[in-house]
């Protein structure tokens, strides 16, 4: 099965700290709000560099990488700021 990768322009709204990986990578459900104002639920993905960068993009925009999960779960891949 191939995954399908999606990009979003969005600015986090809210973080939950999940814990860290076993390699001690940080782990996050966070909520995005699209700038049509609406609010997406998502994680970070598990071993993912992003967790360290998402405090940057707190109430400022950046474009977001993501995947969806079998079960639909939005999990983010990358975030960068916007060009």
């Amino acid at each position: 099965m191939k995954t399908t990768t999606n990009t979003i322009t969005a600015k986090v709204k809210r973080i939950i700290k999940n814990g860290y990986s076993f390699y001690g990578n940080p782990h996050y459900t966070l909520t995005l709000e699209t700038q049509t104002g609406t609010e997406i639920q998502c994680k970070t993905v598990v071993n993912g560099s992003i967790g360290y960068g998402l405090t940057n993009y707190l109430n400022k925009y950046g474009v977001f990488t993501y995947h969806e999960t079998k079960n639909g779960t939005i999990m983010l891949d990358f975030a960068e700021d916007i060009k």
